[in-house]
């Protein structure tokens, strides 16, 4: 499925909006890249996501309403036919030449936010794939795992499967880091060593080697 092809279905689904192209578009776009078959875009999934759409404009009518409320507040403005006058009887004209570019700001400022948050849960949901994909090829241990992929950004315009064998290479070199380069990374059992006593042993060394250095207290 293109980019396009769902952002014409989005659109159908969300009906009329003021939310621009461009946020539509970019919405699309970045969803697309988690639909890993095109069978899971059915209608369950159209409306799901049309209702986070609806969500967001909501919000930005809110805060654009509410910063229009506080702003005619602040500069002493009230209605007097269609036009909007100071309490001292002036033209707010100015004003709301000035209102009018502090909300295409706010607009802009909201969209921003907007635009990181969905870089953030798209990250999450690509690093949340890629740990399972890891998981199934033996990278059991999940605080490795967790340091492994931590704070790293990824591009998500790369398939989950590009990135597993780089992601695996970096989770053995911090296993062997962690328990020393005897240990087996990545086997079948829940600490990722291959079943037998080599992984205590090595949890056991890790820990005497980071006692030795003063970061963990030392066994009685």
């Amino acid at each position: 499925m293109t980019k396009e092809e769902l952002l014409e279905k989005l659109i159908a689904k969300v009906g009329k909006t003021s939310l621009s192209e461009r946020t539509l578009s970019a919405y699309a776009e970045n969803t697309l890249k988690l639909v890993g078959d095109d069978s899971k875009v059915d209608d369950a999934f159209l409306e799901a996501h049309a209702s986070i759409l609806k969500t967001m404009e909501g919000q930005l009518s809110h805060e654009i309403s509410s910063g229009i409320e506080k702003w005619k507040e602040g500069n002493n403005l009230k209605k007097e036919g269609n036009n909007l006058k100071k309490e001292g009887g002036e033209d707010g004209t100015n004003e709301i030449l000035e209102l009018m570019k502090q909300i295409r700001e706010d607009n802009a400022a909201l969209k921003a936010r907007l635009d990181e948050a969905d870089k953030k849960q798209g990250q999450k949901d690509y690093k949340a794939k890629l740990m399972s994909e890891m998981r199934s090829k033996g990278a059991e241990n999940e605080y490795i795992l967790k340091q492994t992929l931590g704070q790293k950004e990824f591009d998500t315009a790369k398939s989950v499967e590009d990135a597993v064998e780089e992601s695996l290479k970096a989770y053995d070199a911090n296993y062997k880091s962690c328990f020393g380069d005897g240990a087996t990374p990545r086997g079948n059992s829940g600490n990722g060593t291959d079943g037998n006593d080599t992984g205590s042993k090595a949890l056991d060394a890790f820990f005497d080697r980071k006692a030795a250095e003063g970061k963990f207290p030392k066994a009685e």
